[in-house]
């Protein structure tokens, strides 16, 4: 419920781009040009550790590129930039195509196609490549101008590129901004435990633990905090009726006003009951519960949360399998389609190794979101069993936190890529929160100032310290940008 799955590759590959021409580029010789810095570019030796270091080769002075002229410089950006908008959009849009192929399990059609290839797609594809466009006209124009190889010149370049983030909407813009300031962190984090100065154990596990408690009580009590698209992939894939949630989330704020002794608005909730297709025996439980408690709702009985089913054990039982055999042709295409177009080469040498792997991947996946959705509701239906009497707002929290350590069926390094998508979600719905409270100011255009201002960071990195990145992230980068 904390993974979106579009995000896993969707986020890995915003600001990507290519770069055709490296081959034909003129390397400058060390006497030619000065880096500011010749210790940010010694070849380290890759790690264990596949969140710090890569086992691609850093570039050295040699790999510099010597420009003409600034023509020469334009050609190369545009290049790169139509390269990245084509594999992009053929990205984007072939992940979407794959998804609606192996969910709905019908035969090819337009609509299909047309959806694939809708403005969503367009509007990915320009942001991606309209930043390889900037990214690589500044960067190189700087070193141009400069003769200096320098993490300056990175961090200009970047902050430019990164406005690239308003060809989407702006609710798109808040979540890229989100990823790109989480990319940044950890890229600071990887310096610091290279250097030995801060880590912290199973740092990305605790992460998405925290992630999880704050995403799990927007989504229960205050869903407008939660990005709409997220929600309502939250509230399909949880199967918890969304008009339950939003009478829960009504009941519970004014409990704040009135206290424990709140009326329950019991005509609302048989409506609601009705339209989800609720059984009578669940409605009669719900109905027995508020007439205990003379009208009032102190808690929420667990039949609100699965009205279609009268058995807790069952229900929370056959949700395991249900989610798992829903989610596997997702994270097939997410998986499968990327690796295709980006290591087709290597697919074609050895199929059967990259088969075995792409199954291992979306087993332990697919596991893993089934278990965390099944962990949840098992333990919303203890604590109304448990304790009938008493509001969950606050277990809720606690649930959360709980549920994160599912992340532990998944491989090490997709324990950060999901950390990483999580925690600004989270972070997101506690600021919002707190905003509507009053307690902090509003800050306009805050998605733009920080998707550029993470950029800027990224991509001073990109060139001279790219073992500080996330090993996925720079692996894609580096296949389709390449280095200038």
């Amino acid at each position: 419920m904390a993974f979106h799955q579009n995000s896993n590759v969707f986020n890995s590959i915003k600001m990507l781009s290519v770069d055709p021409t490296a081959k034909s580029l003129i390397p400058i010789k060390k006497k030619e040009i000065q880096s500011k810095n010749h210790s940010d570019i010694v070849i380290n030796k890759p790690s264990n550790d596949s969140n710090s270091l890569h086992d691609k080769a850093k570039p050295t002075i040699n790999d510099i590129p010597k420009w003409n002229s600034f023509l020469q410089i334009f050609k190369h950006a545009f290049k790169g930039g139509a390269r990245a908008f084509a594999l992009a959009f053929l990205i984007r849009g072939g992940i979407t195509f794959a998804i609606s192929m192996l969910k709905k399990k019908r035969a090819l059609c337009i609509d299909q196609l047309k959806n694939a290839a809708g403005i969503d797609t367009h509007r990915f594809a320009r942001m991606v490549g309209g930043f390889a466009f900037v990214w690589k006209l500044v960067n190189n124009s700087l070193l141009y101008i400069t003769k200096e190889h320098s993490k300056k010149n990175g961090a200009i370049a970047g902050a430019l590129a990164g406005l690239c983030i308003l060809f989407e909407p702006r609710e798109r813009r808040v979540g890229y901004a989100q990823q790109f300031f989480m990319r940044s962190m950890q890229a600071g984090k990887n310096a610091f435990k290279q250097r030995n100065i801060w880590t912290v154990p199973h740092g990305d596990t605790l992460l998405f633990v925290c992630s999880c408690a704050s995403i799990l009580y927007g989504y229960a009590y205050r869903p407008e905090t939660i990005p709409r698209e997220y929600y309502s992939w939250m509230i399909k894939k949880a199967r918890v009726p969304k008009e339950m949630l939003l009478l829960q989330a009504a009941h519970v704020r004014k409990q704040k006003l009135f206290g424990s002794d709140t009326p329950a608005d019991v005509e609302s909730f048989k409506k609601v009951f009705d339209k989800v297709g609720g059984t009578k025996g669940n409605l009669d439980r719900f109905l027995q519960y508020v007439k205990q408690h003379k009208g009032a709702l102190p808690g929420m009985p667990c039949c609100v949360f699965h009205p279609k089913d009268e058995s807790c054990t069952a229900y929370c039982v056959t949700m395991w399998g249900k989610v798992f055999i829903d989610i596997v042709p997702v994270y097939l295409a997410l998986t499968g389609i990327p690796m295709l177009i980006l290591k087709t080469k290597s697919i074609i040498a050895k199929p059967i190794e990259y088969i075995k792997r792409i199954a291992y991947a979306v087993t332990r996946s697919s596991i893993f979101l089934a278990s965390y959705l099944s962990f949840f509701q098992t333990g919303m239906c203890l604590f109304s069993n448990i304790l009938p009497d008493t509001c969950n707002k606050y277990w809720t929290y606690i649930l959360g936190g709980l549920c994160g350590f599912t992340v532990l069926f998944e491989q090490k390094p997709k324990r950060s890529e999901l950390a990483m998508y999580s925690f600004p979600k989270g972070l997101q719905s506690f600021y919002l929160i707190l905003l509507d409270r009053g307690n902090i100011p509003n800050i306009p255009h805050l998605d733009v100032m920080f998707g550029s201002a993470a950029m800027s960071i990224i991509m001073s990195l990109y060139q001279l310290e790219p073992h500080h990145m996330s090993s996925i992230l720079y692996k894609i980068m580096r296949a389709i940008i390449g280095t200038y």
